[in-house]
């Protein structure tokens, strides 16, 4: 049920006070928690509000105080439209509560978790299968496809967490694996930090899930000065590679000596006439990291690109020509 704040009768005086400026303006309080206006996006016609010192709530009003449904206690501790509330807030947020417990954004198909343990980052998880972490060993040349095949059924076999199976197999070190952790969530956690719309929810919950083997926590500051450094990076990689239809060719068969794993296996699963796209859906891990390395290779002159549909629009012209 809503709970309306304020009479009909109180709007007009109320309107005239808020002015341009509402977050100056404090309501009753509701379910024994302050509610505090943010800011009102006139054009939509909605308010943007904090319940207690958490909750944040898109609410619809056309001059008045807002509506809102106060929280039942299983519910998220906090709910917002990434468009007012963005990625970099709500982790500024997590930090600064000290959250035990989950973000949680979406964006259209796409969904990422990230967890905290007292303010501090220390796993992220997504549903896309080609961001799981045993796709990132894979892409980051740390495992075969046979090892990770092998560690992939044993893990569910005994409901293990596959970063643990591998050390318990024997396939990579444990320290190797929690710094490998610690890559993979710094790479999905940079993710919605580029959304400008979804959304994101909070989870408090009294002790959060370790990953095993357990990574240092991912620093916020330097969480948010990397995405906003990728974000930069991939505008300028855009510019070689503006769309994951184009065809990649191999110039030169031998590596530096000095190439990382990462290099090394994305150009050994090169095969002649293979799209962006398709190496992407063989190697999967950070995507991200993926455009990076052929920026690398191009730059290198190790790799060639064509663009099937400039060849296509050409020979059009010439037909039509």
């Amino acid at each position: 049920m809503h709970a309306a704040l304020g009479t009909s009768s109180r709007r007009d005086s109320r309107d005239s006070q808020l002015g341009s400026s509402p977050a100056s303006f404090l309501l009753p309080r509701t379910a024994e928690r302050a509610v505090t206006p943010l800011f009102r996006d006139r054009r939509q016609q909605e308010w943007t509000v904090l319940v207690g010192d958490c909750d944040i709530f898109r609410t619809p009003s056309l001059a008045g105080p807002p509506m809102i449904t106060p929280r039942k206690k299983e519910g998220p501790q906090l709910v917002a439209d990434l468009s007012v509330f963005t990625a970099a807030d709500a982790l500024q947020w997590a930090q600064g509560s000290s959250l035990t417990g989950r973000l949680s954004f979406r964006a259209d198909d796409a969904r990422i978790t990230l967890l905290f343990e007292r303010g501090g980052l220390i796993y992220a998880a997504s549903k896309d299968r080609a961001a799981a972490f045993g796709r990132h060993l894979f892409s980051e040349g740390l495992v075969d496809e046979v090892d990770l095949a092998a560690a992939i059924v044993y893990s569910r076999d005994i409901q293990r967490r596959i970063g643990a199976v591998i050390v318990e197999l024997g396939i990579l070190e444990e320290e190797v694996v929690r710094r490998e952790l610690r890559e993979h969530t710094l790479n999905l956690a940079a993710i919605p930090l580029s959304w400008s719309d979804g959304s994101v929810s909070a989870e408090r919950r009294d002790s959060e899930e370790m990953p095993e083997p357990a990574p240092d926590p991912v620093d916020t500051t330097f969480l948010l000065m990397e995405a906003a450094r990728r974000v930069d990076e991939t505008d300028f990689i855009r510019g070689l590679l503006p769309h994951d239809d184009l065809v990649l060719e191999q110039v030169d068969n031998e590596l530096s000596s000095a190439a990382s794993p990462r290099l090394r296996r994305l150009f050994a699963t090169l095969t002649p006439g293979v799209t962006v796209d398709q190496l992407y859906a063989r190697i999967g891990g950070s995507h991200y990291l993926f455009l990076e390395s052929l920026r690398d290779l191009i730059s290198d002159g190790l790799l060639a690109v064509s663009d099937p549909f400039d060849s296509a629009t050409a020979e059009a012209l010439q037909l039509t020509g």
